[in-house]
């Protein structure tokens, strides 16, 4: 999964032995594959799918299958970031390197970080806001 959005997502994935066309479907984290599909795809030829229409800061998993197999492969999850106006809320615990990676989708969109607990070094630990 890649180009996470709050509302949509890229996935790509390898190429099955003898598949001509891939089936896929994102479904809420947890669900079984045909439970709740939010976004599908059917004959697809190439490589990738561009999805859309998700919701912020939800979790989803994204399911795939080829022409050579009516199973769908294992889940593979991914969560959305938030959107204009939602909050991150975010733990930091010693030795920990990144704890949250958001990004805005427009321009003038926001989103407000706030560190409830956390144990900090008086020598060298940074939070960082980029």
């Amino acid at each position: 999964m890649s180009a996470i959005t709050a509302t949509g997502a890229t996935a790509t994935w390898d190429a099955a032995n003898g598949a001509a066309s891939y089936d896929w479907e994102v479904v809420p984290t947890g669900n079984a594959q045909g439970v709740g599909v939010v976004a599908s795809g059917s004959g697809e030829t190439g490589l990738t799918a561009s999805i859309t229409g998700l919701t912020a800061s939800t979790g989803y998993d994204f399911l795939i299958s080829s022409d050579c197999t009516t199973e769908y492969a294992s889940a593979v999850s991914f969560t959305t970031n938030p959107g204009c106006g939602d909050t991150v809320t975010a733990c930091y615990e010693n030795g920990v390197n990144q704890i949250a990676e958001v990004a805005v989708d427009t321009t003038g969109d926001y989103i407000t970080v706030t560190f409830n607990a956390g144990r900090l070094e008086s020598c060298c630990d940074d939070v960082e806001v980029h």
